[in-house]
């Protein structure tokens, strides 16, 4: 993002100013500086021939006088650059190096606000599986704590079926049973795994061969870990003999 760039270039700067200058900087400066003293040699060089010249009455005054501001502009130049390259070599002054790590810290904040913004509009499925069905669509709007998605869990899965109330006394938790169901292999069982103990009225829409009472208790029973069955598929549960 955006801000996480900015603090990084921010914590360069001020790594810049708390060290000073990058040493390539500092070779360009240099390489200023050995000029600069070679033409200030070269100036002084100039002044003293003619000065010697002019005693001869071979230079006017006029020559000499532009030697010496030559002189004072090569002079000039080079204290400049020997005050710059001083400048450069020395870490920072507290000041402009508060004032960076300052910019830099506000930096670092936006982007754990940012984050925390971004953690807090990205939702996490408590369970990996696969998604047996999206509720909204793109640009639709959910409500509050309303599902998105419906998954399907990985694992072993289980077979919801009711047992009437004439047949509750009869099963027990971990008994078997026999599942049957339209393309299943012969002989499939199951373990039963739990019954409610607060009765229901049967649904309208319940898949028995035999429906005896409307009075019936929600079960639930574990499917064997390598059988797999289709979400809302139809099945038959019978006692084993």
């Amino acid at each position: 993002m955006a801000t996480r760039s900015t603090a990084a270039a921010l914590q360069a700067a001020a790594d810049n100013i708390r060290t000073g200058a990058r040493e390539e900087e500092l070779a360009v400066v240099r390489a200023q500086l050995e000029m600069a003293e070679a033409n200030l040699a070269l100036s002084q060089a100039n002044l003293d021939r003619d000065l010697k010249l002019l005693n001869d009455g071979f230079v006017t005054d006029v020559k000499v006088d532009q030697e010496r501001a030559t002189l004072a502009g090569a002079v000039a130049q080079v204290n400049q650059l020997k005050a710059q390259l001083v400048s450069m070599e020395l870490p920072a002054r507290s000041a402009e190096l508060l004032k960076a790590e300052a910019n830099v810290q506000a930096a670092l904040a936006e982007v754990s606000a940012a984050t925390a913004r971004l953690d807090a509009q990205t939702t996490v499925s408590p369970v990996s599986g696969r998604v047996e069905r999206v509720l909204y669509e793109v640009g639709e709007v959910a409500m509050v704590a309303a599902p998105v998605i419906s998954i399907l869990p990985e694992g072993p899965h289980a077979v919801i079926f009711y047992i009437t109330e004439e047949r509750l006394s009869e099963l027990e938790i971990g008994d078997p049973l026999l599942l049957s169901c339209d393309g299943c292999p012969d002989g499939l069982q199951v373990s039963l795994e739990n019954i409610e103990s607060q009765p229901e009225f049967t649904p309208p829409i319940i898949y028995s061969k035999d429906e005896r009472s409307r009075l019936v208790f929600r079960a639930k029973a574990r499917l064997p870990e390598l059988v797999s069955l289709n979400p809302g598929q139809p099945v038959s549960l019978e006692s084993l003999p």
